[in-house]
């Protein structure tokens, strides 16, 4: 009884000891290699396309790197044109939630974009670079 004891107790010291050491810079493990790739991207406006608002939380830190954020719900995408990002010549354009060719939506709508990079993704959103 009294080694069990001790073993729990070393297993709590050591497990303490490294939750105290360790640092958690990031939400998912891919999302460190995407957050630095994405970094490239931030003198460009960005279009945040999404269909259920929770989802946008895991890609905050992502969003909050580029220069301006214009949110949209997919119930709203027939405002797409209305939208002052429409006019850029350079967009990124994050989908948090089921990706529904939602990229061609807005390469149809924005006239001036006709090219476009998948950025990567993790969570719930996918990220790509929009240009003419």
């Amino acid at each position: 009884k009294g080694v069990a004891l001790l073993m729990c107790l070393l297993v709590t010291v050591t497990s303490l000891q490294s939750l105290r050491n360790t640092n958690f810079t990031y939400l998912y493990r891919q999302s460190n290699t995407f957050l630095e790739k994405t970094s490239a991207y931030a003198d460009v406006d960005c279009l945040c396309i999404y269909d259920q608002s929770y989802r946008v939380q895991a890609s905050y830190k992502e969003l909050s790197q580029y220069k301006s954020i214009t949110f949209l719900s997919v119930n709203n995408l027939d405002m797409l044109s209305e939208l002052s990002v429409s006019s850029n010549d350079k967009l990124v354009v994050t989908i948090c939630g089921t990706d529904k060719n939602y990229v061609q939506r807005v390469l149809s709508d924005c006239s001036n974009l006709n090219k476009s990079k998948h950025l990567g993704s993790y969570s719930y959103s996918n990220s790509y670079y929009l240009s003419e």
